[in-house]
């Protein structure tokens, strides 16, 4: 995790049953509070010229701050749309209400 008031990185303990998520490159994260932090797509694959998109189960994780936690956050059903396919090198941005 980085401290921006040290900009030091300092490594995290994980709980629970969902494992650290593999390391990918191209994806975005996006904290959206005090404790909720978002990583959507990436890619496992090592180049940058068509690379391949993480599986579409594993392309929105998110980390809670507070407990130490990863979860996935899966596609409601393998016929929804409402996930785009190919998420590697994409952009987030919260809109407050």
């Amino acid at each position: 995790m980085f401290d921006a008031c040290t900009y030091k990185f300092a490594p995290v303990k994980y709980r629970g049953e969902f494992k650290e998520p593999k390391g990918r490159q191209g994806a975005t994260a996006l904290a959206l509070d005090k404790y909720t932090i978002v990583v959507v797509g990436g890619s496992y694959s090592a180049g940058f010229i068509d690379a391949e998109p993480v599986p579409l189960n594993e392309s929105v994780i998110v980390f809670n701050t507070e407990s130490s936690q990863w979860r996935e956050l899966p596609p409601k059903n393998s016929q929804s749309q409402t996930t785009p396919w190919n998420l590697v090198f994409c952009s987030l941005v919260k809109l407050d209400p």
